[in-house]
């Protein structure tokens, strides 16, 4: 929990809120030429860029904090539990037990952490006056438009593309949010409690403390999946969020300067 509130502070300030709230000011600005001018002559498209960001990206990032704090508190709880029936184990022994609760708050993460991502798509594609929502293809759709605006966010998307591997199908597998909505419930991982004292997480969606097929070992605690989640989400949020507000403003004030000329 600690990680938690040093990283993103409250956990209803959802990452932080810096991209949200700079956006908010930058789109509530009067002094914003275009989108005053746009919420006068495009008033639905203005509308889905506000909700689509501020509404449902905001809310989606909440809920990942709420899920992911809950994650936390639970890993810590379920460690000191392990640590008072150490005493009771056989040497050489050890206890096993799934979590249906960690389970539970797991998959909502995956599924707020994935929607967060949807929604914010769909809110920056509501400037082009498109409904899509699809965040896979994110970059490929913004590589089309041939809009200033559209490379510099698509530059973006590219610089963290590989960091979304785990979100994204392909390739023979199957990505976890795919797997939770349509296929199982993916278990967090299963406590292990052994008689040295050594308590942890194995397995689970993230194959906690295991190594197959030759791979490295998956991480070592729940924390550590939770943190590199939602720093990811905060650091691509913010950036999309500046990238969007900076070359829009820039796109504006170059087609007015042509348009006086």
């Amino acid at each position: 929990m600690r990680e938690m509130q040093v990283l993103f502070g409250n956990p209803q300030s959802p990452l932080g809120a810096v991209g949200f709230v700079k956006f908010a000011d930058w789109h509530l600005d009067p002094a914003n030429k275009f989108i005053t001018r746009w919420r006068k002559d495009e008033p639905e498209w203005c509308r889905h860029l506000e909700i689509g960001v501020l509404g449902h990206a905001h809310q989606s990032g909440a809920a990942a904090l709420y899920h992911a704090d809950n994650i936390l508190r639970m890993e810590h709880a379920a460690i000191e539990m392990g640590r008072r029936i150490v005493p009771f184990i056989e040497p050489g022994g050890g206890v096993a037990s799934p979590m249906c609760k960690v389970d539970f708050e797991y998959q909502a993460l995956e599924l707020g952490y994935a929607r967060s991502f949807e929604h914010l798509t769909l809110g920056l594609n509501a400037f082009f006056k498109d409904r899509s929502h699809d965040f896979e293809n994110f970059g490929r759709t913004l590589r089309h438009r041939k809009h200033p605006v559209a490379q510099a966010l698509a530059d973006v998307y590219d610089k963290y593309r590989p960091r979304f591997e785990h979100t994204f199908s392909g390739n023979g597998t199957v990505s976890l949010r795919s797997r939770i909505m349509h296929r199982e419930a993916v278990q967090a991982g299963t406590l292990n409690v052994r008689s040295d004292g050594r308590i942890a997480f194995y397995g689970g969606g993230h194959n906690l403390n295991l190594s197959t097929g030759g791979q490295a070992p998956g991480p070592e605690r729940l924390t550590d999946v939770v943190l590199e989640r939602l720093t990811l989400m905060r650091e691509y949020t913010n950036e999309m969020l500046d990238t969007f507000m900076i070359e829009v403003t820039a796109w504006d004030a170059a087609r007015s300067s042509d348009a006086a000329a």
